[in-house]
């Protein structure tokens, strides 16, 4: 699987400048991607809360077809209101050893689902299958760090300021009846910042999307 994908990246490799693109044209780089191999290509999509990271990965998902999505929100094991350093909330470990591992392998992929609050409240989780496509996108905070670079076929970080992204992030969630300002500005929006310090995904990301 390494050695498809160091093939499929070299298709890509007179693009290999960091940039900042446009949805079409990173739309277009993903096409590359999977026309330069027959195997499962991985794709890592990240931001800020309220970026448009759901919202990028379902618009490339209904494009290209034949993909996956895997929201790190699956893997949420602490409370919902948990500050974090580097969004710790986030099961890092298990979203490698279910999903990314697995995905390797080209084989269907089971994980349980757990959302935020169930995990840290001891509710059941619900189980889902994937059996693997063209693309597997996962999406979410926290997913740019070095421990999962290598399963990446291709990685974007959303071009949204922070700031930005928090605002579009209060103002979704009131239009759905939620009310999470003081969520937003005493705890998500700093992990966000603390996660973004530490690791700069923006810099380790292949591209910038700009929506």
């Amino acid at each position: 699987m390494a050695e498809e994908r160091s093939m499929r990246q070299s298709a890509l490799s007179a693009e290999s400048q960091k940039s900042t693109v446009t949805i079409p044209e990173f739309e277009r780089r993903l096409q590359m991607l999977a026309d330069g191999g027959n195997q499962l290509a991985v794709i890592a999509i990240s931001g800020f809360g309220g970026s448009g990271k759901s919202t990028l990965s379902a618009e490339l998902a209904y494009n290209l077809g034949e993909t996956d999505i895997v929201p790190i929100d699956d893997f949420i094991i602490g409370a919902k209101d948990e500050r974090s350093k580097d969004w710790a909330t986030f099961d890092r470990r298990r979203l490698r050893k279910e999903v990314l591992d697995v995905a390797e392998t080209g084989t269907p992929l089971t994980y349980s689902v757990y959302n935020s609050g169930e995990w840290s409240s001891g509710q059941p989780g619900r189980t889902r299958t994937i059996t693997p496509q063209k693309f597997l996108i996962i999406e979410g905070c926290g997913i740019i760090i070095p421990s999962l670079m290598p399963y990446y076929d291709y990685s974007a970080w959303i071009g949204v300021s922070g700031l930005d992204a928090w605002e579009r992030a209060k103002q979704r969630d009131r239009s759905e009846g939620n009310i999470n300002d003081k969520l937003w500005d005493e705890v998500w929006g700093p992990n966000d910042q603390d996660y973004y310090d530490k690791y700069r995904p923006d810099q380790r990301a292949r591209v910038i999307v700009q929506p």
